[in-house]
């Protein structure tokens, strides 16, 4: 009688390499996912820090303005900015009620005179300034977020006495 030898098995399975390939997939899809949120947070936060910037530029220029009398601060109707130079522009687009972050989508950033854009992302940071009942002013900055679908805004009051 013949007999069979018993062959030895070295290496892995098929079904051993593909398990091994989901498992390897799924951590680097992790990890990707962790990496994009992060720096999306990141760049979030610059955005914001950076509009920061142009709203209290625009506090400081009111304050400088107001302190040596320069007309038009008080009483405008429409949302207005002020120029490095101490000039106050009108913003084409009137705020008749207080944009919130919820309504921004609505409304046009392309409106905004161009003196008004500040900053280093495509559309710029538009900044604008409204006045409210007992002389409370709105200082806002808004532009396009970095995911690119929204818009998002920083908004700080201010009162101020003529």
């Amino acid at each position: 009688m013949m007999g069979f030898k018993a062959l030895k098995q070295n290496g892995d399975t098929i079904v051993e390499v593909l398990l091994a390939i989901v498992v390897v997939s799924a951590t680097l899809g992790a990890a990707f996912t962790t990496i994009d949120r992060g720096t999306d947070g990141a760049r979030a936060s610059q955005e914001r820090a950076e509009a920061l910037k142009y709203v209290e530029s625009q506090i400081e220029l009111f304050k400088a303005g107001a302190s040596s009398g320069t007309a038009g601060l008080f009483g405008r109707g429409n949302a207005f900015c002020l120029t490095s130079s101490g000039g106050v522009l009108e913003v084409k687009e009137a705020f008749t009620t207080p944009a919130t972050v919820e309504t921004l989508d609505g409304q046009s950033l392309g409106d905004y005179t161009t003196e008004c854009k500040n900053g280093s992302i495509p559309d710029g940071y538009n900044v604008s300034i409204s006045e409210a009942a007992d002389h409370v002013f709105t200082f806002r900055a808004r532009w396009e977020n970095v995911s690119g679908n929204n818009r998002d805004q920083i908004e700080i009051k201010y009162k101020l006495q003529p």
